[in-house]
């Protein structure tokens, strides 16, 4: 199945002429950071879109999605579900307490047995000569 563009629809160069009708040739070469004569292209129509950079520092400018410049709205995602949790602490935290909670155990019996061995390590003393 094709796509079919509204008879009515607005076309780039129009969209664009409309979102930028206030600013002057100059203005536009400032904000998108090109030559005067792409900003007269896309103007009179002889171009039909704009690079990615170019689309995001005037949409910027102006206070609008980048979507705009091709005839969309701002797509909307909807937020995902925490994966586990309640989801009011951030998965770092999460599992950051649950690693702590495991080394907590591991510590302690760490602890015990060098206690155990620190008696065994100790440097015996010195036997004295006998002459």
């Amino acid at each position: 199945m094709l796509y079919r563009v509204p008879e009515n629809a607005e076309t780039f160069t129009e969209r664009f002429n409309r979102l930028t009708a206030g600013l002057e040739t100059h203005e536009l070469v400032g904000i998108m950071r090109v030559d005067g004569r792409i900003v007269a292209r896309l103007r009179g129509g002889q171009q039909q879109s704009l690079k990615l950079d170019q689309g995001l520092r005037l949409a910027k400018y102006l206070g609008v999605s980048p979507w705009v410049f091709i005839g969309e709205s701002e797509p909307v995602t909807p937020p995902a579900a925490p994966p586990y949790g309640d989801g009011t602490e951030p998965l770092a935290r999460q599992v950051r307490d649950l690693v702590l909670a495991a080394i907590e155990p591991l510590e302690a019996e760490v602890r015990r047995l060098r206690a155990k061995i620190e008696p065994a390590r100790a440097p015996a003393k010195p036997r004295k000569r006998s002459a």
